[in-house]
């Protein structure tokens, strides 16, 4: 049976402690884990280690799994911050507190109270009755916070950071029509749904942060599993020297050149022990991810098929997703 998610006082609490000047390294705590308890029911909730950020990434649906390696796979990414609050009161610029940059320079939040005002829907914003400090008998309205899904940091050539907001569906219609439930169970009409669109894209606008609507059928299916793959790869510890590493990547190279399949090439590149092959097949894998060796990722990647050499890269495909200010639906 589906555990109901309903708006409650302790959960509005246990958001803002965990979203109370969110940081960009392994300390960052998302408003809802992907726990039972926490996700919602009718989701194919994940959390997944990234050795990168030193820490777990909660992930709440199969299109955000699939959006997420799409980002991961972009060697500008330096910072995630998945199932963030969108905060009612003003707040400062998520990258105020990155390390490195010059917090004068970004803009903040005004805060969803004031966005909703401006948009003349203040009255539609999900509330609930909290007792006021120490006067327990008498109870207010609050506003309970919406949660985005994936907030990027990307560090340009200049070396400056920069972020972009991922609001992300299954599909394009995903955006246009009712949801079944929302993250927290709650049944919403088609009115509201479109008004939190637009309530959010202006809420990160203020901040001068562009939202891009993504949908994750845009995606391509091969690439999709490639990545994944490749991803659990990135995580593994490679255990050579790096001379050792570039020899194998040259003899990847040569595969990838003569159309060999790296099948053929395995037996001569492993070790003596029983985790050879795994190394070798690692070394494979985090070579195509970090993109020193550059295959098709839009077709399968089979180490007993010929590799075919990049047409298409995946960062130039997707561009649009990371660039400020591109309309993505």
């Amino acid at each position: 049976m589906p555990i109901p998610r309903k708006l409650t006082l302790s959960r509005l609490e246990t958001i803002y402690k965990r979203q109370d000047n969110p940081s960009w390294g392994s300390g960052y705590v998302p408003s809802i884990l992907a726990v039972r308890g926490e996700a919602p029911a009718i989701s194919n909730a994940y959390a997944t280690k990234s050795v990168r950020f030193g820490r777990l990434i909660h992930l709440l649906s199969e299109p955000e799994q699939s959006a997420f390696l799409v980002a991961a796979y972009h060697p500008g990414l330096v910072g995630l911050q998945e199932q963030r609050m969108l905060s009612p009161e003003p707040r400062c610029h998520p990258l105020a507190n990155m390390p490195g940059e010059v917090p004068a320079r970004f803009k903040p939040f005004k805060g969803v109270i004031d966005v909703a005002d401006r948009l003349g829907c203040l009255a539609r914003l999900p509330k609930l009755k909290a007792p006021v400090p120490r006067m327990p008998s008498i109870k207010v309205d609050v506003i309970f916070p919406y949660i985005g899904d994936l907030l990027l940091a990307i560090k340009d050539s200049s070396g400056s950071a920069r972020c972009v907001n991922w609001s992300i569906k299954a599909n394009e219609a995903g955006f246009k029509r009712p949801i079944e439930k929302s993250k927290w169970n709650i049944a919403e009409p088609a009115e509201n749904i479109l008004m939190r669109h637009e309530l959010e894209r202006t809420y990160y606008a203020d901040a001068r942060i562009h939202t891009h609507f993504v949908a994750s059928s845009a995606f391509n299916t091969h690439l999709i599993n490639n990545l994944r793959l490749l991803y659990r790869y990135a995580q593994e510890p490679l255990d050579i020297g790096e001379d050792e590493r570039r020899d194998m990547e040259s003899r990847f190279q040569s595969c990838l050149a003569a159309g060999l399949p790296i099948s053929e090439l395995l037996p001569r590149l492993v070790r003596q022990g029983v985790d050879a092959v795994h190394v070798a097949l690692t070394c494979f894998y985090q070579s195509i991810w970090q993109r020193r060796l550059r295959v098709d990722l839009f077709r399968p990647i089979l180490v007993d098929r010929p590799l075919h050499p990049e047409e298409r890269d995946v960062l130039d495909v997707y561009a649009k997703l990371f660039r400020e200010g591109v309309a993505c639906i």
